[in-house]
């Protein structure tokens, strides 16, 4: 219990690969030595903690009633690992209107980056040997990265977003959409940014203040170059409440957890907040 909020805290350990809202929070960007959990839990316990709310986000699916169609969330790959969108195989047919309820805290994204992670996701159920370390798995992140230059992605075409109702027009180029609440992606990108002119409509990213930010995202190369600090992602719009009218099949993930999403109508608002753990220490 945090002594002057007086509020149980909830404190990330830094076990994963990307660990966005471990950076965020400073609790450090992962164990990348062999000092275990317990080096990471002495940290946290030598360290200034201050409470931080975050908000956290629900995310609405309803899916119309129809025969034959790809099921959301119980996507198959095929035996090779391939999760090129053709190759999806059908694993049920709904005769009634399917309604669905995922929650997340960092980011939600349909596209190119949510095709990495599911990419990433059928590659790791398929060959587990080969994602047994962090540095492993960042280079595997990469590969699977460099194959997506061969896969079609084309959000106009497969997408209608609306932000708190009115129409938001995607650029040409854009290859994903990424609703992002923290100030970390995809391992450490800032994609909002903190430089703003003094006429901006839009506003610095804040994890309390019941908005979400809309950013696009040009794809490989302009991830990579995101990633060396040479570019920063499209800033698109923020809003309390975005829709999505989804029209063909497209990758999506939630603070990393990646599926198919067939026809069918998403909607995100705010939920809730929780009482996080920060602290200015880099290594928890």
């Amino acid at each position: 219990m945090h002594p002057e909020s007086g509020f149980i805290l909830i404190v990330v350990i830094p076990l994963g690969t990307g660990n966005d809202l471990g950076r965020t929070l400073g609790c450090g960007n992962g164990v990348v030595t062999f000092r275990g959990v317990m080096h990471i839990l002495k940290g946290v316990g030598y360290s200034p903690v201050a409470a931080v709310a975050l908000d956290q986000w629900k995310v609405s699916i309803q899916q119309p009633a129809l025969e034959g169609v790809t099921d959301a969330l119980t996507v198959t790959p095929t035996a090779s690992g391939d999760t090129n969108l053709p190759s999806c195989r059908v694993r049920d047919s709904r005769s009634n209107p399917e309604h669905t309820t995922r929650y997340f805290n960092n980011y939600f994204s349909l596209g190119y980056d949510a095709l990495v992670a599911l990419k990433f996701h059928n590659g790791r159920e398929n060959h587990s040997f080969m994602y047994n370390f962090q540095y492993q798995n960042l280079l595997m992140y990469g590969i699977h990265a460099l194959g997506t230059l061969c896969d079609r992605l084309d959000l106009p075409e497969d997408v209608e977003v609306t932000v708190d109702g009115k129409k938001l027009e995607i650029p040409k180029g854009m290859k994903g959409l990424v609703l992002v609440n923290i100030p970390s992606y995809a391992g450490g990108i800032d994609l909002w940014g903190k430089k703003f002119k003094p006429n901006d409509t839009l506003t610095p990213q804040k994890l309390d203040d019941g908005l979400i930010e809309v950013v696009g995202v040009g794809g490989f190369w302009h991830t990579a170059f995101m990633k060396m600090g040479m570019k920063k992602g499209k800033r698109l719009a923020q809003g309390r409440k975005v829709g999505f009218k989804i029209k063909n099949d497209i990758p999506v993930q939630y603070d990393g957890e990646p599926f198919i999403l067939s026809s069918s109508e998403v909607q995100i608002s705010v939920v809730a907040q929780h009482q996080m753990g920060a602290t200015s220490s880099k290594k928890c």
